[in-house]
C-alpha cells in the first residue's frame, strides 16, 4: 500500500503515465548524432483490444484480485525455488516440491488473496488514497492529512501483521 501511495499505483496496476515513450539521444555517428526513435519501454501495458490480442494491462485493470493472486503466486514459488536451489544448493533433482506447493498456496491465499482485500478493499473505506495516490510528489509533500493517513495505514498494517503474520 506505501508503493501504491508514493508511486500513484492503483489496484495493483501502473499508471498509464508509465506506457509514455522515450526518445534516446545517440551520438553514433551512423545515424549522424540523431535521437533514436521513439519506441514504448512498456509494450505489455500497450492495449491490443483493437487488435485483438491479450493486453496484461487491461487484464490487470479488470481482474485486479486474480492479477494479484497470480502474481503473489508465481513470485512466492520463484522465492522458494531460489532458496532451494541457490542458497541450500539442492539439485534440481531433487527439489522439495511439496515445500514448494505450500508456498505457492501461502502466496496465492496470503499473500494474493488477503492482503489485497485487506490492503486494497480495507484501506480504500478507511482512508482516502485515491486522493493522495493520484497526487504528484510536490503535492504529497505538502499534503499533511494524506501524510498522516499514509502514517496512519503504516500504523495500522504493523499492528494487522503483528497479530496475524508475525506469530505463526
Amino acid at each position: 500500500l506505501i508503493s501504491r501511495a508514493i508511486f500513484g499505483q492503483v489496484e495493483g496496476f501502473a499508471p498509464r503515465a508509465a506506457t509514455t515513450s522515450l526518445s534516446v539521444p545517440t551520438n553514433n555517428s551512423k545515424n549522424g548524432g540523431k535521437a533514436l526513435p521513439q519506441t514504448n519501454v512498456f509494450p505489455l501495458y500497450e492495449s491490443t483490444s483493437e487488435k485483438g490480442g491479450f493486453s496484461y494491462g487491461e487484464f490487470a485493470k479488470e481482474n485486479p484480485f486474480a492479477n494479484n493472486i497470480g502474481i503473489a503466486t508465481c513470485k512466492t514459488a520463484a522465492a522458494d525455488l531460489l532458496a532451494q536451489v541457490v542458497i541450500a544448493q539442492t539439485p534440481i533433482a531433487e527439489i522439495d516440491y511439496e515445500r514448494s506447493l505450500l508456498f505457492m498456496a501461502f502466496g496465492a491465499i496470503y499473500l494474493g488473496g488477503f492482503q489485497y482485500l485487506y490492503q486494497v478493499q480495507v484501506f480504500k473505506r478507511l482512508f482516502d488514497v485515491d486522493a493522495f495516490t493520484s497526487q504528484s510528489w510536490e503535492e504529497k509533500i505538502k499534503d499533511i492529512p494524506g501524510l498522516q493517513a499514509l502514517g496512519a495505514q503504516t500504523l495500522l498494517d504493523l499492528f494487522v501483521l503483528t497479530l496475524i503474520y508475525l506469530p505463526t
